[in-house]
């Protein structure tokens, strides 16, 4: 989802009148950071599934 967390787990949810530019606002560095790293993940899955197949692909995208 894309409702942060506290660090119990506890959704944070955006107050109605602060909701459109928590969707469609800029990212914060650490966003950017995890989006990275999310990226290249994705471009190595995707990559795995052409080249290995598509099971190999679901096993690397299941483990961290």
């Amino acid at each position: 989802g894309v409702i942060p967390t506290d660090a119990k787990g506890t959704m944070r949810k955006p107050s109605p009148d602060k909701m459109q530019n928590f969707i469609v606002g800029t990212f914060t560095d650490t966003e950017w950071t995890e989006l990275k790293k999310t990226t290249k993940k994705v471009k190595e899955i995707i990559e795995t599934f052409v080249l290995e197949g598509p099971s190999r692909a679901t096993e690397m995208a299941n483990t961290r």
